[in-house]
């Protein structure tokens, strides 16, 4: 059966040609590059595989942070470090390029097409299959939603010119970034435009020899995003895709060549790793407290603390670099970006507004089941789609 296009979606073609010609390009230069330069033997770092669980975790309270309310207080610590919890995105970020950095940064400099081929299709192979199963899952969800009889809130988030921005993953890389179809994914956009810009912040970060200037470098990361709130005055963190990834990516990267180079390698991370987190719940608690006036403010204690765990040292490190925590880490991705396809049908059938006047122990199994819910279906997507997806796109692209 043909699907109708809303109403001036015939006015978007010509930037849909546009996407589809540029997606074929990638495809075709990672191709042809892709045999490729192999990346360098690193260590391992397990801790920071199992901070990508906390950063995931964050989020998903994040968005069950109004049944939440009920138990700790609007105006409760718990609830206000929940509230915080959008900027577990930031944490990724700045993870993202602190990891990057750590596993392609030799290979990518200087700029080598053969080795950034290989980095970008080991890139697409990472996002891309989950991605565009979340996306048509949302589509199915749509399109069936009258078949039931639910409406679609904001009808308008689910138009077909947006489908094809978010297909190609360039939906963020405006102001404000667009948050449409799987409205996590404007985050993967973002993502996306730093992997491929990767070579450019690599030479930012590496270029300076002084450790004054890489310290300046950091700062000015550090700055991009609040600087950006204050004098654009959007309200919704999410516009700011662009600004986001910047500074957090940028500075994950300048940060990773700080520890590359053994900056502070003499201290005692062990202890420094409990003051890094005491800076990221302190820097939470803080952001609630100043929401509206400025924000993103929680970045800078993500980034110290992503280096404090890097050297491995102490009990933060140990619990996650455990298996629990590195299974979990592995989940992280499939557990953020099918969150929405869990929320959206359980805010019609199952809203938490249900529970507010039922008793605590109600309420309690309401949370614990939503969260079991988010953990099996991140199970499933992890197992199903995305790891044997991203093994056969390496496979097929060995073989070429």
């Amino acid at each position: 059966m043909a699907v109708s296009m809303p109403h001036g979606a015939e006015k978007s073609l010509p930037a849909q040609g546009e996407l589809i010609v540029y997606f074929r390009l990638l495809v075709t230069y990672c191709h042809g590059m892709s045999a490729a330069l192999p990346v360098r033997p690193v260590p391992y770092l397990p801790a920071l595989t199992g901070v990508r669980a906390l950063a995931a975790f964050w989020v998903l309270l994040y968005h069950l942070h109004p049944a939440l309310q009920d138990y700790f207080g609007a105006d409760g610590l718990v609830l206000s470090f929940v509230r915080s919890g959008y900027q577990g995105v930031d944490l990724f970020f700045a993870l993202s390029g602190f990891i990057l950095a750590h596993h392609y940064a030799a290979a990518l400099q200087p700029f080598d097409k053969k080795a950034y081929g290989h980095y970008l299709w080991a890139r697409v192979a990472r996002i891309y299959p989950l991605h565009l199963a979340m996306l048509f899952t949302v589509l199915t969800m749509v399109k069936l939603a009258p078949v039931f009889g639910f409406t679609i809130n904001r009808a308008t988030d689910y138009e077909w010119d947006t489908f094809f921005q978010n297909l190609f993953l360039v939906q963020a890389w405006q102001f404000p970034a667009q948050v449409n179809w799987n409205h996590f994914a404007w985050s993967i956009s973002a993502e996306w435009f730093a992997y491929l810009l990767a070579p450019l912040f690599v030479a930012m970060a590496w270029r300076p020899q002084s450790l004054y200037i890489q310290l300046l470098l950091l700062i000015a990361f550090l700055c991009i995003a609040p600087v950006s709130f204050v004098l654009l005055e959007e309200p919704r963190p999410s516009a700011y895709a662009l600004m986001r990834i910047t500074g957090a990516f940028g500075a994950g990267m300048v940060s990773y060549r700080l520890f590359d180079e053994g900056q502070g390698a003499r201290w005692n991370w062990g202890r420094g790793t409990w003051g890094a987190v005491a800076a990221l719940v302190l820097a939470a608690l803080l952001q609630d407290k100043v929401s509206g006036r400025v924000d993103f403010i929680v970045v800078p204690a993500a980034v110290l603390f992503i280096f404090a765990l890097a050297h491995q040292q102490g009990s933060v490190a140990a619990v996650l670099g455990n298996r629990f925590f590195e299974y979990m880490g592995r989940l992280s991705y499939a557990l953020y970006i099918t969150q929405f396809i869990l929320l959206m049908p359980l805010r019609k059938i199952l809203p938490y507004q249900a529970f507010i006047d039922t008793p605590f122990y109600m309420q309690l199994a309401y949370l614990i089941g939503v969260t079991a819910a988010a953990l099996f279906v991140a199970c499933a997507a992890y197992h199903f789609i995305e790891e044997p997806a991203r093994r056969a796109l390496r496979r097929w692209m060995a073989d070429k």
